[in-house]
């Protein structure tokens, strides 16, 4: 009983800040709407959790897979891009979520030996290459502001609490890759594309997807570095604390670099 307890919390909690995240990033300005989206909500709350369904000791082996699972996702966003045009969204969901499904499956059979090796040969050359054909896309910066409404929160936190709970019960039930994998589901991104296609229109997704590669991926894969070193030797709160600390340290360093190139 206490496990499907956790289960209901994770699946709340998590559906209402994947819902927050996404609703701030479209009222941010261009600088800040990659960083907005790409805030590692779907993968510290993953991380946070497993460890309480399990025990933070296994955030090592959970997080090993993370960087690795990076590439799935990020093919998933490089095909909406390139689908969304020619074949309306639901086309261009379930093509992306095949791959994604294919693509998660092979690295479960042949998981990366370890962090390092999950980020420099599983996933850096795909991502690489994913955002060199983004980038060549049209672009549309530009959104329109939309009052909240509690359909489109009901939605994202939907899609986005549905992750979560999944990761967790996947992590419980058929070992911690899977709950690794399933942690860096694209789920505020399927979010995300559905609801700016509705209100947006599919001109403006080459634009969203592009900037959720950089610094989002830098900040992912320090998020999960972090937090299998200090979840084991702190617990979760702590490892939690220190490993937004780390990314968070890093995004405000980050546009700080940009501006003053600018100048």
């Amino acid at each position: 009983m206490q496990f499907y307890i956790q289960l209901a919390t994770s699946f709340i909690v998590g559906g209402l800040f994947i819902a927050l995240q996404t609703l701030i990033a479209e009222r941010v300005s261009l600088k800040w709407r990659g960083i907005a989206l790409t805030v590692p909500t779907t993968m510290a709350l993953g991380i946070l959790f497993i460890a309480i369904t399990k025990s933070p000791a296994e955030i090592p082996e959970v997080a090993k897979i993370m960087p690795a699972a990076l590439a799935p996702s990020y093919i998933f966003v490089l095909l909406f891009a390139l689908l969304i045009k020619r074949f309306g969204v639901v086309t261009s969901m379930i093509i992306p979520y095949i791959t994604w499904g294919l693509l998660g499956y092979l690295l479960i059979q042949f998981p990366p030996p370890s962090y390092f090796t999950a980020t420099f040969i599983y996933a850096l050359p795909l991502l690489l290459g994913a955002y060199l054909i983004i980038r060549k896309l049209p672009q549309k910066t530009k959104l329109k502001i939309f009052p909240m409404n509690w359909k489109h929160i009901l939605a994202r936190a939907l899609i986005g609490g549905s992750i979560i709970a999944l990761a967790v019960f996947l992590a419980k039930t058929a070992g911690n890759f899977w709950g690794g994998l399933f942690s860096m589901f694209p789920a505020s991104y399927s979010a995300t594309f559905i609801i700016y296609y509705h209100l947006q229109g599919p001109e403006v997704m080459p634009s969203v997807a592009r900037s959720l590669f950089w610094p989002g991926i830098i900040g992912f894969i320090l998020y999960g570095y972090i937090a299998s070193l200090t979840f084991p030797e702190y617990g979760m709160w702590i490892g939690t604390l220190a490993a937004y600390a780390v990314v968070l340290s890093f995004f405000w360093g980050w546009v700080r670099i940009r501006e003053s190139f600018k100048t």
